[in-house]
């Protein structure tokens, strides 16, 4: 049934602001998936200020694992950077870098100019269960048993190792938990040497990934005396989806410490970012601190999933479960979990439980077609948008405008939050105080030093 946009959103600021004076703000849950520039920040601010910890990420299925890798590796929660252009070797574990990766264009100029602008032509290695269109364009694609990166990149590891051929200043200088050590309770651990002259002798990696014994020590050998050198986890979608994922993208980014290609050109760079204006201050009333203190609905932070940033997979479980509490409202932006999750069958059944579910969506899809409030959203012509150059490693923003009319009735669900935020009121107002999308973006990059008027009157930025 077709309402009209005021009735839609009173519907939805009601229900929120009865849940809230009912001491009910946890049973809040906002599911996305692809978020751009400043929305994700957007969407979290709105869930903490409103008394919700139920900002869930469907990251968890793809580059959460690349991101904690490099967290529990270097301490940066982020995407690794991969200086193509001066690497002379690269080894490219799984995904499809040159199809569907975050930066096609970037990567298919890097890989020409790698092979041809410069004096010494590098060479690009694919490992990838099927012929991907990476695959075709390497020098060499390797089959393997899907699920068994880790297992590979840990025999590399060992021939490494073996032969001597690793970095050793860097290993010493930067890297702890090589050698066998004790921990400050006087525990004794093996070291990553002893793990993978023990564990991964090259007919047990064969044994695992399918992969010829020959070829995993030829690899080796021309990876790590070919540097700069990088090998390359997957941070697409389902790249690091199995249950091994994080171990496997620890495991590959080993490789790269292991030649000393860390922040080096040619090797793994770090992400850098804009320094923007900050957000507001507020001030969280009780019914949010109340919230804010139950624990997620998808247990990330938990005993169980203690490193978990989001569980986006484990969700349609314990709301069946009615773990931890029962849930009143589900939103949906970008994520459609009936079709792309594991489970998706079960993501239909937890809807349906769920008395109010409220999608995000440009299209009816299979998620939305179990929702009980549509409210339409904009396609990316048609709204003002942003995004951090994430994967490049330098800071920056692009900006988009619209360049077209809404050819139907929707808005930008930027827009329809922060006219949320308004109706609900409370902590929301101060938390997220602007009027429209497009003013909380020029808000942000008013921290950035440049000529706002003049980046206006050109037309890039004016309505």
């Amino acid at each position: 049934q077709e309402i009209h946009w005021d009735e839609a959103l009173a519907l939805v600021a009601d229900t929120l602001i009865d849940l809230r004076a009912t001491g009910q703000a946890h049973s809040v849950v906002f599911l996305y998936g692809e978020t751009r520039g400043q929305m994700r920040a957007l969407i979290n601010r709105f869930l903490t200020a409103y008394g919700s910890p139920n900002a869930i990420s469907q990251d968890s299925l793809n580059e959460q694992s690349a991101r904690l890798a490099m967290f529990l590796t270097q301490g940066i929660y982020g995407i690794p950077v991969y200086d193509l252009n001066n690497a002379s070797y690269t080894l490219a574990f799984g995904g499809n870098m040159l199809e569907s990766s975050r930066h096609v264009i970037g990567y298919l100029g890097s890989l020409a100019f790698m092979r041809r602008g410069r004096p010494e032509r590098g060479k690009l290695v694919a490992v990838h269960p099927r012929m991907s269109l990476t695959g075709i364009k390497a020098d060499e694609w390797v089959p393997i048993r899907p699920g068994t990166y880790g297992a590979m990149a840990l025999g590399m590891a060992h021939v490494i190792i073996n032969s001597d051929l690793y970095d050793e200043g860097f290993v010493r200088d930067y890297a702890y938990g090589f050698e066998d050590f004790e921990d400050e309770a006087g525990n004794q651990h093996m070291g990553f040497k002893r793990l993978v002259l023990e564990r991964y002798p090259l007919g047990r990696v064969e044994s695992i990934t399918g992969v010829p014994a020959a070829d995993v020590a030829r690899l080796a050998g021309e990876f790590a005396t070919n540097r700069p050198a990088l090998a390359v986890m997957p941070t697409e979608p389902g790249g690091l989806a199995s249950s091994n994922g994080l171990y496997t993208a620890m495991a590959i980014h080993a490789l790269n410490a292991l030649v000393g290609s860390i922040d080096v050109p040619g090797g793994v760079q770090v992400q850098r970012f804009p320094s923007l204006a900050d957000w507001p201050d507020f001030t969280p009333d009780a019914a949010a601190e109340a919230g804010l203190a139950q624990e997620r609905v998808d247990g990330a932070g938990s005993d169980a999933l203690p490193l978990a940033v989001s569980a986006y997979q484990d969700v349609a479980e314990r709301i069946l479960a009615d773990e931890p509490y029962p849930l009143n409202v589900l939103f949906l932006y970008n994520a459609n979990p009936v079709y792309d999750a594991p489970n998706g069958s079960r993501f239909a059944e937890a809807l349906k439980k769920v008395p109010f579910v409220v999608s995000f969506a440009t299209t009816l899809d299979e998620s939305a077609a179990h929702a009980d409030l549509i409210l339409p959203a904009s396609t990316f012509m048609e709204i003002w948008g942003d995004d951090y150059t994430e994967g490049t490693g330098y800071a920056g923003i692009s900006l988009r405008r619209p360049v077209v009319e809404p050819v139907h009735d929707t808005r930008n669900p930027g827009d329809v939050l922060l006219s949320l935020a308004a109706a609900v009121g409370g902590p929301l107002v101060d938390a997220v105080p602007w009027g429209s999308y497009r003013e909380l973006v020029k808000y942000r990059l008013s921290g950035i030093d440049m000529d706002w008027d003049a980046f206006e009157e050109n037309g890039a930025w004016s309505e």
